[in-house]
Parts: structure tokens; sequence; C-alpha cells
């Protein structure tokens, strides 16, 4: 039986036999009444939300938490290649390889905390738009050359040394592109 109605069962008996939970307090604020776990969303209408059960409520926030299914309803599935159910990424899992100037940040959870691997991943970035703007109105192939020497990115949780290893390669994969486009800059080095 399911001690949190309203919500799927468990992939598994214990944390270890499902997907990583990001925090550990959901299920307690679910339980004490904090948080509510609604049905899928069919429409809005100014404020008020009518849900797939056929019940309506008004809310001045929604936050949409999609938990790992990272499908961009913004963008046409298309652009990227898919795999595992997640756009293939390089650079940490900030770039795919078809898209230039398209970054992710926090589309990948590295197991430890997060919040580092957003600025990291913010940092890196940043470096990359610099590039693309020293290269002039055209930017720059960062993506597609990332993509053509790297392995690629499928998953969502992920080995933490592995990702950070895929970093450092990242940082010395830019170092060399701005040494042979001349644009060679301090490096941002991941905290």
């Amino acid at each position: 039986m399911n001690a949190y109605p309203g919500m799927p069962a468990p992939e598994g008996a214990t944390l270890a036999d499902g997907r990583a939970v990001v925090n550990d307090l959901l299920l307690y604020w679910i339980h004490h009444g904090r948080i509510s776990v609604r049905p899928g969303i069919e429409r809005f209408d100014g404020n008020t939300v009518h849900f797939s059960d056929g019940t309506a409520r008004d809310y001045d926030t929604i936050l949409w938490a999609t938990g790992f299914n990272v499908r961009l309803p913004f963008l046409d599935d298309s652009l990227f290649r898919w795999a595992g159910g997640a756009p293939v990424r390089y650079a940490g899992g900030t770039v795919t390889e078809a898209v230039e100037k398209l970054y992710f940040i926090g589309l990948i959870a590295p197991r430890g905390p997060q919040i580092p691997i957003y600025g990291m991943q913010a940092k890196l970035v940043a470096r990359m738009i610099e590039l693309h703007e020293q290269a002039g109105p055209g930017g720059a192939q960062i993506a597609g050359y990332l993509a053509s020497l790297q392995e690629p990115q499928t998953g969502i949780d992920v080995v933490r040394d592995s990702w950070l290893k895929q970093m450092a390669d990242t940082e010395r994969l830019l170092a060399a592109y701005e040494m042979s486009s001349g644009n060679a800059t301090p490096s941002l080095q991941p905290a």
C-alpha cells in the first residue's frame, strides 16, 4: 500500500533501488500537509489551474518540478539527439552537439551537493559565451568542437567523479581552442 496517496508507488523499497532524491524532506512535508501533490495540468485560466482529474484551484505561483523528466516543451525535440530520455550533451552536460549558443545548467545531477554544480556550469558557460563574442558575429563552433572530442553525456543521475573529469577535460579543450584561435584568456577553473 502506498503511504502517500496521490503519489506514484516508488520504484524500489530503498533509495538504492531507485533514482536519486535531491531533497530528503519532500516526503516529510507531503505527509505533514505543507506540500500537496496534484495530478497533471490540463490548462490555465488566469490564476486558475485545471487538473487532469477535473479539479481546479487558484494559485499565485506554480513550480514546475519535473524531477528527472527533462522534456523541454518550449524547444522542438528534433533540435537534439536524444538518448535515455535526455538530450545528448557534452562539456559537463552544458551543450549539445547540434545547437550552438544553447546551454543547459542543472540538466545533470552528479551525486552529491547540487548547488556547486550550478556555479561550475555557469562559469563554464560564461567562458563559452565569451569565446563566441570574441569570434565575432557568427560566433564560434564550440559545441561541435567539444562534441567531436568528448564522450557524450546521456545520463542525468551520474557519478560525480566522472562528471568532474569531463569538466576538467572541457577546461583543457577550451584552453586549446583559445590558443588555436589566438584569443587566449585567463582560465576559469571549477571551484
